[in-house]
């Protein structure tokens, strides 16, 4: 669960914590208290690494009455509209659910455009999240284009084709290729030759 949010050719940098919620009908210890964080630790005792943790919540056990996570466990219980109406609605992640339960008990005309409107948020979600990755790779293969340029007016003069060549190439690998090239190349026409054979 960990990896898999990492996308093929994103850095580890995007890697967030993984967090496992465990939601329990079962005593699990017989401590008074419901909710319990585990942590991966070593012989002596540290916390290797801190990005992972696993919490514990169990429903059956008396609840704090002041935590945050009592409603969780209340929204959990609730057997009627009753229980969900005496639910304290200071979370504004609490009132989604319960917003969603009801009109997931509607007819099923109104849950087909319920799920319809799911699905659009679902979708410009992922639209934003592909123009903003997008964004950043073609903000990386500009700042590559650039040093190669760069690299190549130390060597002479850079034709309009060429030049207009590599600020086209949007591959990041090809554009590496051609940077490597580039500071090995003696001459301009060099470069140029090479890269129309296809070397790297």
């Amino acid at each position: 669960m960990y990896a898999d949010s990492l996308r093929t050719g994103q850095n580890y940098d995007r890697l967030r914590k993984c967090i496992s919620i465990g939601i329990l009908d079962f005593k699990l210890t017989e401590e008074s208290r419901y909710h319990r964080k585990y942590t991966l630790r070593g012989e002596d005792g540290a916390v290797y690494p801190d990005l992972f943790e696993i919490h514990t919540i169990e429903l059956g056990k008396p609840l704090s009455g002041d935590d945050v996570i009592d409603d969780w466990i209340r929204l959990f219980n609730a057997e009627d509209e009753e229980d969900l109406a005496m639910i304290k609605r200071k979370s504004l992640g609490i009132a989604e659910v319960i917003a969603a339960l009801r009109e997931l008990s509607l007819g099923r005309r109104l849950r087909y455009y319920f799920e319809m409107r799911q699905k659009a948020r679902r979708d410009r979600w992922a639209e934003d999240e592909y123009v903003r990755d997008e964004g950043i790779a073609i903000g990386k293969a500009e700042a590559k284009a650039e040093d190669i340029l760069e690299l190549l007016e130390d060597k002479g003069v850079v034709s309009e084709e060429l030049r207009t060549r590599i600020l086209n190439q949007k591959d990041l690998d090809i554009l590496s290729g051609w940077h490597r090239l580039a500071a090995r190349s003696r001459t301009v026409d060099e470069f140029k030759n090479a890269v129309s054979e296809g070397q790297e």
